[in-house]
């Protein structure tokens, strides 16, 4: 008996505890730990460094002594058409005098590397805050929308939406943990995630409700081939991605993207599977 086998053959409603204590471990930690907002979320000043290659950990460090502040997060950067490096120091709004040491710090550690600084307000940062919720939002909606038109049955529509959302959820909750700040780089990542989130379950429930020749568990087995497939795919190329950047933005976007994937594999492969089975074990009554 292989893997696939073993797993659809298991009770579904034992199986449901292993999504369920994650769903719910993340949950609470997020409740209690909150998310850290990126400086463009929550204002501050941003300072940018071009043509530079710099060990981050040390500049970040240096600046905090300077300017005695924890807030400081220094991002080394890299333009994918040029190639060329920099980094990007990211700080909690300063005064004129605590503006000059920044700037006669990098004067003194890059020379003449060119660097401007940008101020955003909080007010500003409160703004890109709702633009982001509502982004996400319209996005989730839009989605839900689209699954309701293609299944138009109760139970396996809101199946879907539920996984994309604790996909969703978990994510975030991952973030919270590892201390990736919420920006407006890692909401487009979880907007993408949106989409991962719902091709396997839409390939799921597509097989077990349409195809009719095989057993359901032959169906869910065929449809399990396909998408840890599709997920695994996406996963290696994440890792890669996330391996050989020597950006910590698009490192961010990758691990963002990658726990939200691994979170999937649970929330469809287990958690969808198990309604789905439910549901036509009771004969699929809309």
């Amino acid at each position: 008996m292989n893997i696939l086998d073993w797993i659809v053959e298991q009770d579904y409603r034992k199986l449901f505890i292993i999504p369920m204590v994650l769903l719910a471990s993340l949950g609470i930690f997020l409740a209690f730990n909150g998310v850290r907002l990126g400086t463009d979320l929550k204002g501050g000043t941003v300072l940018h460094v071009e043509d530079v290659s710099v060990d981050s950990s040390k500049v970040e460090s240096d600046i905090k002594s300077l300017l005695g502040k924890e807030e400081v997060t220094v991002l080394s950067l890299r333009s994918v058409g040029t190639g060329k490096k920099g980094m990007q120091i990211e700080m909690p709004p300063l005064t004129d005098e605590e503006t000059r040491k920044v700037k006669d710090y990098v004067s003194h550690e890059f020379g003449e590397a060119k660097f401007s600084i940008d101020t955003v307000g909080p007010a500003l940062g409160k703004s890109f805050q709702g633009e982001a919720v509502k982004a996400l939002v319209i996005a989730f909606i839009g989605m839900a929308l689209v699954i309701f038109i293609i299944f138009r049955t109760f139970i396996p529509s809101i199946a879907v939406i539920m996984c994309a959302a604790i996909d969703i959820i978990e994510t975030v909750g991952f973030m919270s943990l590892f201390g990736i700040p919420l920006s407006l780089n890692t909401v487009a990542a979880l907007l993408m995630l949106i989409g991962y989130s719902v091709d396997t379950d839409i390939l799921l429930t597509t097989k077990v409700l349409r195809r009719k020749l095989d057993t359901v568990d032959e169906r869910i087995k065929g449809a399990m081939k396909t998408g840890l497939m599709m997920t695994g795919t996406a996963l290696v190329a994440l890792i890669v991605l996330f391996a050989v950047s020597t950006s910590q933005v698009v490192e961010q976007l990758a691990i963002v993207l990658i726990f939200g994937n691994a979170a999937d594999i649970l929330n469809t492969w287990i958690t969808n599977v198990g309604l789905l089975k439910w549901y036509v074990e009771r004969g699929g009554k809309k």
